[in-house]
């Protein structure tokens, strides 16, 4: 009984490892969902000006999926994953200083690549955690904790608007992912490293 016991907290102790890029994930973004049109009219910018920069980011995303996902594969996930939030962070916490409606080109490549990697890592990562059997409630806990970013994210983001101003909602989303890279590179680190399906008793 010990055993089992064991080694289902080894089993849910793996899936912990995906929390903090679930939330993370899904609370950066979210912080921006009520005020992307106060932000656009305070930087003095439309939807029509970001097409191009919509179009940087997702030729960054490609380029970043693409060579992330072969890092993922040829080495480990989480090659792909560190840096991908360290891009994130960078990205956020640049697009956090004045003048960010003039960075524009530059930042929408840059948060193309780092979400690319990002998620390049995320679901490489996803795939060798998940166990075999109980994988619905392990997955099931993994979309629970995007749901509560999401939803916190606003509420965060108005917070940060509030008292900060532009600068402090992009300055909290760097934040964000700086914390999930010190996880991955640190107390998280070991645990991600355990060979896929090394466990299966979960």
């Amino acid at each position: 009984a010990g055993a089992a016991a064991g080694g289902l907290w080894r089993g849910w102790t793996r899936v912990a490892t995906l929390l903090p890029a679930a939330f993370a994930q899904t609370l950066a973004p979210g912080l921006f969902v009520p005020l992307l049109y106060p932000l656009l009219e305070r930087l003095g910018l439309s939807l029509t000006d970001l097409l191009g920069p919509g179009l940087l980011a997702l030729a960054g995303f490609g380029v970043g999926l693409t060579l992330a996902g072969r890092l993922a594969d040829r080495a480990h996930p989480r090659r792909a994953l560190t840096p991908g939030l360290l891009g994130l962070a960078l990205t956020f916490a640049l697009a956090a200083l004045p003048g960010v409606e003039d960075r524009l080109a530059v930042l929408a490549p840059l948060l193309g690549l780092g979400y690319g990697a990002f998620l390049a890592g995320w679901n490489g990562l996803v795939g060798r955690v998940l166990p075999e059997t109980n994988r619905a409630a392990a997955w099931g806990t993994v979309m629970a904790v995007e749901a509560l970013g999401f939803a916190v994210g606003p509420v965060l983001g108005g917070l940060a608007w509030t008292g900060f101003g532009p600068g402090g909602v992009f300055a909290l989303g760097a934040l964000v992912f700086l914390l999930a890279e010190v996880y991955y590179l640190w107390p998280g680190r070991a645990v991600a490293h355990v060979p896929p399906h090394a466990d299966r008793s979960l």
